[in-house]
């Protein structure tokens, strides 16, 4: 489809959720993250109107509600799910405590004759960690999928204890400091059916162009059976986390798909195998194509 409406997402986050406190598998966090730093982030404009479906197709607009007309279904979940942007963050299982998501936040974990207190202070391609214990426990930080190389320094002592994509990190009783650097690139996603999109770390990206004007210098032929990113795929410029990338002699200017309001955006592309497609087939939209964990394995801030 060429679109996906919010409140799919908010209800796709609640059954991740339950889904994670099922099983603990770090791809229900991964999933949960690409949802809400996208799809709910990208929900709603500087006016803090939202949106009722996000399109996703050739040269896209966002739609939202007026002040006082339009009030969606979206409206209304859309008001709630950015009340809730501090759930998930952590969960916990007995005296063992997950980092999911990393978003600035503080944190009181309760232990059996103690707590400890987690902040945590999201740096976008690091985060650190500071903690103060009353007594040792387990903290597991996530292995984002979005990190070619994520490296963990605690006390400044490098760890590499990972298992199922949780760096384990045993905490002793006192202050502890950790540092987690991300190895982040821009980077050609690939879905299905040849289709690719771009991302940086844990956001997607879209070419955009203006307000009024089509985004047809997005044509770009490869008539190639796969795609090059080193080769095909230029970063010219960057300029904070937005870029300029050459494709083929054809510029993209692309922007973090929760920052775009009012622009004509692209957001997927297709590979052109041969020349008899339509001028826009590079540039189109995807084809349609347990117990639960008891209840401390839940967020706790």
């Amino acid at each position: 489809d060429e679109a996906h409406e919010t409140c799919n997402v908010y209800n796709m986050l609640k059954l991740t959720e339950i889904l994670f406190e099922c099983t603990g598998e770090k791809k229900y966090a991964d999933y949960y993250e690409k949802a809400v730093f996208n799809a709910i982030s990208g929900s709603i404009n500087e006016k803090g109107l939202k949106t009722y479906f996000q399109f996703s197709g050739f040269n896209a607009r966002k739609i939202f509600h007026s002040p006082f007309a339009s009030f969606w279904c979206c409206t209304g979940t859309g008001m709630e799910s950015f009340s809730k942007l501090n759930k998930n963050i952590y969960f916990s299982e007995g005296e063992e405590l997950y980092v999911n998501s990393f978003i600035s936040s503080e944190c009181v974990f309760p232990l059996s004759g103690g707590q400890a207190q987690i902040k945590l202070s999201d740096l976008y391609e690091a985060s650190e960690i500071e903690v103060t214990a009353d007594k040792p426990f387990i903290l597991k930080v996530r292995n984002p999928g979005w990190s070619d190389n994520t490296e963990v320094l605690v006390n400044g002592q490098r760890t590499a204890n990972e298992k199922n994509g949780y760096f384990e990190i045993f905490i002793k009783e006192g202050k502890t400091f950790i540092r987690i650097d991300f190895s982040v690139r821009l980077k050609f996603e690939k879905l299905e059916n040849e289709t690719y999109y771009f991302t940086y770390g844990k956001k997607v990206y879209t070419a955009i162009g203006n307000r009024y004007e089509k985004l047809n210098n997005l044509a770009v032929d490869f008539s190639a059976d796969k795609i090059d990113f080193e080769k095909d795929i230029k970063v010219i410029k960057r300029q904070n986390r937005e870029f300029i990338a050459e494709i083929n002699g054809e510029k993209l200017y692309l922007k973090p798909y929760d920052a775009v309001t009012e622009e004509t955006h692209n957001m997927y592309f297709v590979l052109r195998k041969d020349k008899k497609y339509p001028e826009y087939s590079i540039a189109m939209h995807a084809d349609r194509k347990s117990t639960r964990l008891n209840s401390s394995h839940r967020c706790i801030s």
